[in-house]
């Protein structure tokens, strides 16, 4: 569930800059479940670790499993800052915000029935996630007085005057290095501009965004 909400909506990340950051989390939590599999226990035959290492694994995994709803809380935040993807999210939201109501209510107001109303909740937030993952928008169709470039014009507008120059030294093939160089800026500057700039224009890669001025100069 967690990589399908930072996924959310379209089945990429919000940006390149989050791969190294879902990477680190992914593999924060494989490591932590490998150390607690290997604790040594009454019914563990794989233990390896002493067993005193317990308590402070589950602590740990008590923090560290925390990450990943923290990360695609951020990522679903990014999300709805773009237009375009704040309809796709409006299931797994409403899903989101029925789970917490029950949680709320059966925590709070009626312990008995706390377990219920999560289980009731968890069905209420899948079946919203899945919705929103099943949901394809279709584009709206381009109104035919409507210049082809108006849409790009307008993320173009978003950028500033530095990042339109990266973005034209990056659409001519130059490097980060290169780009530094031309600029008279540090690689990791540039490389940070490079980032901003796929952000802004949702886009993946450079090669998608030399296609993309490409498109919006006609």
């Amino acid at each position: 569930m967690f990589l399908a909400l930072v996924l959310l909506p379209d089945g990429h990340l919000p940006g390149p800059r989050w791969r190294p950051v879902v990477a680190a989390a992914f593999g924060v939590q494989v490591a932590c479940v490998l150390a607690w599999s290997l604790v040594e226990g009454d019914s563990n035959p794989l233990g390896v670790l002493p067993a005193s290492w317990s308590g402070g694994v589950d602590a740990a995994a008590d923090w560290l499993l925390q990450a990943p709803l923290l990360l695609a809380a951020a990522a679903i935040a990014v999300r709805l800052r773009r237009p375009a993807d704040r309809a796709g999210l409006s299931w797994v939201l409403a899903g989101a915000l029925g789970f917490a109501v029950l949680a709320l209510v059966g925590h709070s107001m009626v312990p008995a029935a706390a377990d219920a109303l999560d289980v009731l909740g968890a069905v209420i937030l899948g079946a919203g996630l899945t919705v929103t993952l099943l949901h394809r928008p279709t584009p709206a169709p381009e109104k035919p007085d409507e210049p082809a470039g108006a849409y790009d014009d307008a993320r173009l507008a978003a950028l500033s005057a530095r990042e339109r120059e990266v973005l034209d030294l990056v659409a001519q093939g130059l490097t980060n290095r290169q780009i530094a160089e031309r600029l008279v800026i540090s690689p990791v500057t540039a490389r940070n501009h490079v980032s901003r700039i796929l952000g802004k224009l949702g886009l993946d890669n450079r090669t998608q965004a030399a296609a993309w001025l490409a498109r919006s100069q006609r």
